[in-house]
């Protein structure tokens, strides 16, 4: 295992931006940066032997701070939509930024996904970040220290862990924002890769694509991911979900103890991507909002749905929906997750 680092630039606050690249001997690497703590690549070699880069990204440090797709990023202190950007909390009417239409998503223009994070650890497979939020930050109200752990396996694994912490109390989700494609990052539509989701549930959204609480079986609809099936296959018939989202941005409920959470497969490459994570669900975007208007890595522009993200995610909105679990974290509740990204071929 092999751990370097180089400068990447300067953030808008004159931090110097580290580039940390983790990398092992079955010839996988993954590049990493503070702004966001994002993933800005994933290497892997195909079936031929061949490096692919199957992250979107950037190459600058400006573009991560502003970043409008959130690309590698972990997004937070509330990752997806909270209704109207309001919530309830101990008796006051919480009023955060407007940000998208009428609504708050990703914790606003300042998330988490923009911020400059501290390298805290840097050994030989392992990097740790940190981030401090304080009360009151964005709107939220109490402290929040949020740690990002990644580490790369000798088995071609890398490992995502979040943990949030605070002295007090206040709600989080978190989640990488990652966008892959297994065909490369440069390589055109994800359409053709197929997909296999262990959920048998996803949430029902409305027109401004926020949960509406209910919850809707995938059997028989083109949500049903249980065997392998090609992303785009589906994607644009008509269903009334697939319409409000112009395709896939739906949370889906995990299966609990299922061999792995999400899988990819690319025919082109022969990648495969096996996601197990111990989050409740996770928010399939296939990037259908990608237009080819934003440049990403090597100046190539990601046309629609060019990268798709399976974001693990605890529920969206969940703090204005009594019947989805807490998001809420305590002093004695910290909130923990692992994400598995595991890359092989065949």
């Amino acid at each position: 295992m092999k751990l370097s680092q180089a400068p990447f630039g300067t953030s808008r606050d004159q931090k110097a931006v580290s580039l940390y690249t983790l990398s092992n001997a079955r010839g996988m690497t993954v590049e990493i940066c503070n702004i966001g703590c994002s993933i800005v690549s994933v290497k892997v070699p195909d079936r031929d032997g061949n490096s692919v880069d199957v992250a979107l990204g950037y190459d600058t440090v400006p573009e991560y701070e502003a970043n409008p797709s959130a690309f590698g990023a972990v997004t937070g202190q509330f990752a997806a939509r909270i209704r109207r950007g309001q919530y309830q909390w101990n008796g006051k009417t919480v009023q955060l930024e407007l940000n998208e239409g009428k609504n708050n998503i990703h914790g606003g223009s300042n998330g988490f996904a923009y911020r400059y994070w501290d390298c805290i650890e840097a050994s030989g497979e392992r990097l740790r970040f940190q981030l401090f939020s304080p009360d009151g930050d964005s709107g939220f109200p109490g402290d929040l220290t949020v740690v990002i752990t990644y580490t790369l396996t000798d088995d071609n694994t890398l490992v995502w862990e979040s943990e949030a912490s605070t002295l007090t109390e206040t709600i989080c989700c978190l989640t990488n924002h990652s966008y892959f494609n297994l065909n490369g990052c440069d390589s055109g539509s994800t359409e053709g890769q197929y997909l296999t989701v262990n959920s048998d549930y996803i949430l029902e959204i409305d027109e401004e694509m926020l949960p509406t609480g209910r919850i809707l079986p995938v059997a028989e609809s083109p949500f049903d991911f249980t065997s392998p099936k090609k992303l785009g296959c589906q994607c644009d018939e008509d269903h009334p979900q697939l319409k409000i989202a112009g395709g896939y941005d739906h949370y889906f409920i995990l299966r609990p103890f299922s061999p792995f959470s999400v899988q990819a497969y690319s025919e082109e490459t022969g990648i495969v991507l096996t996601l197990r994570t111990n989050a409740p669900g996770i928010q399939l975007y296939a990037g259908n909002f990608l237009n080819g208007t934003l440049k990403a890595k090597g100046g190539y522009y990601p046309q629609k749905r060019g990268g798709f993200c399976p974001e693990p995610i605890s529920y969206p909105d969940a703090v204005n929906q009594p019947n989805f679990p807490s998001c809420v974290v305590s002093r004695n509740n910290p909130q923990k997750y692992r994400t598995e990204l595991s890359f092989s071929v065949k």
